[in-house]
């Protein structure tokens, strides 16, 4: 009987912890970069990484860096 009742507390012991590892790499994700402002992530580029990454779109080189932003927000 008690080695039932051991065995059955050692599996919920290790179900909490396994849940609460799991919220906690769920938190730190969601921290490092998924919730953040794109705007605000492409503003640290520079004009060349940005036309680089709006290959395919002609007419932006006379762009600046606040529309080549907003242009390549749009275009993701």
């Amino acid at each position: 009987m008690e080695q039932a009742t051991d065995d059955t507390i050692i599996i919920f012991i290790m179900i909490v912890v396994v849940v609460c590892e799991a919220f906690i790499g769920i938190a730190s994700v969601l921290r490092q970069g998924v919730l953040k402002d794109q705007k605000v992530l492409q503003m640290k580029k520079t004009n060349a990484e940005l036309r680089s990454m709006l290959h395919g779109v002609n007419k932006n080189s006379r762009l600046n860096k606040q529309q080549l932003v907003e242009l390549v927000v749009a275009t993701c």
